[in-house]
């Protein structure tokens, strides 16, 4: 059975650190037999944040309108992702958090599950799909955490199945499930721990394009990332068949139970199913 995992960078910057920690990643999913993967940039689109309308609460939507307070990506991105079996988010740390860019992509989610007239397949798309996810910081603990767990609580929001890397060797040595960190030594120390033995920072910057990409010497966080990957790939592939069914009763025992659960309790008065 053939599954597919798509690799979602919410960084800013294309094909540097995080985009190159989210291909191993990937790399890591395609070890597991008929898995294909894609990777999607967030910084290619143009997605603006939630403004709070709440239009998606009133208004009937579909499939190509979730969100009517913009004409933007969001709709071709989300659909794409719908389309996987498996996601893993990547990230960069800013300011100890996830950048602006991934945070506009997530307030949009707000359309998904407000609406109780919208068609079934609109109800929660996501759920049972399982998500990863992949961090990138300065130095080790250097935000990652927080990250990763804004992260995950993203994917639990969407009824996802969160996973980690949960095996391999990288769990002896590192704490972190899909976190890895680049080299910018501090002022005064010539080498960090990650800096290719006999190379120091000055030395680096003179290399300019080998060195646009310096979390490629982390390779504890780097195996951290492909673990995540192959975990993913597997865990998708394990209930792929449950996943789609359990989805389509879900959106259907959703609406009579809220139709049900409204006018019992709320005094709300929903459009009658057919």
């Amino acid at each position: 059975m053939k599954v597919k995992i798509i690799g979602l960078s919410g960084s800013p910057r294309k094909g540097r650190n995080t985009e190159y920690a989210l291909n191993k990643a990937l790399k890591g999913a395609e070890e597991v037999e008929d898995v294909e993967t894609e990777l999607v940039r967030l910084c290619d689109k143009k997605i603006g944040p939630c403004i709070g309308c709440l239009r998606c609460h009133r208004e009937p939507q579909t499939k190509e309108n979730l969100c009517q307070a913009y004409n933007d990506d969001f709709e071709d991105v989300v659909w794409k992702l719908a389309e996987a079996d498996g996601i893993i988010i990547g990230c960069p740390v800013y300011q100890g958090a996830t950048t602006p860019l991934l945070e506009c992509f997530f307030s949009r989610f707000e359309c998904f599950g407000s609406n109780i007239e919208k068609d079934p397949e609109l109800l929660m798309p996501f759920r049972n799909k399982v998500g990863g996810a992949i961090a990138v910081g300065d130095v080790r603990h250097g935000g990652q955490e927080y990250v990763l767990h804004r992260i995950y609580y993203f994917l639990m929001m969407q009824q996802m199945i969160p996973v980690g890397m949960m095996e391999g060797f990288c769990m002896r040595v590192s704490s972190l499930q899909g976190g890895a960190c680049i080299d910018y030594s501090p002022p005064g120390f010539p080498e960090s721990p990650l800096t290719p033995r006999g190379l120091s920072k000055s030395d680096a910057q003179i290399l300019g394009e080998a060195y646009k990409v310096p979390v490629q010497f982390d390779h504890v966080g780097l195996e951290t990332c492909r673990l995540v990957g192959r975990r993913v790939a597997l865990v998708a592939k394990c209930i792929k068949p449950w996943a789609d069914e359990e989805r389509k009763s879900y959106q259907r025992w959703f609406l009579e139970y809220y139709q049900d659960f409204g006018e019992k309790y709320r005094g709300w008065h929903p459009r009658k199913l057919p």
